[in-house]
């Protein structure tokens, strides 16, 4: 997982392990979210769920709060847990025009 992104409205995604990884052994077992700035705190807007026997998680953001949290994803492989780097991801509001 590499990347980050900027939330403007409620958003949910879903992130699937490839076929190459999953022949490894690869599965989520979920995610951590923390706030990158305690000023700003947002990672109470996030929540998750793994799916599909650990292949696919869901990211949910309400975007209720500004803020950046940290996500890292958790996996496992034969008995190891792992953690993905740390995308930021920033949740600010919508600007209508």
């Amino acid at each position: 997982m590499t990347g980050g992104g900027v939330v403007r409205t409620e958003t949910a995604g879903i992130y699937s392990l490839d076929e190459v990884t999953l022949a490894k052994g690869f599965l989520f077992t979920g995610a951590t979210i923390t706030d990158v700035d305690k000023e700003t705190p947002c990672a109470q807007d996030f929540s998750y769920e793994v799916s599909d026997n650990g292949q696919s998680i869901t990211i949910t953001d309400t975007d209720k709060n500004n803020g950046t949290v940290c996500l890292i994803f958790n996996v496992i492989c034969k008995g190891k847990a792992y953690e993905s780097e740390d995308p930021e991801v920033k949740n600010e509001k919508e600007i209508n025009f």
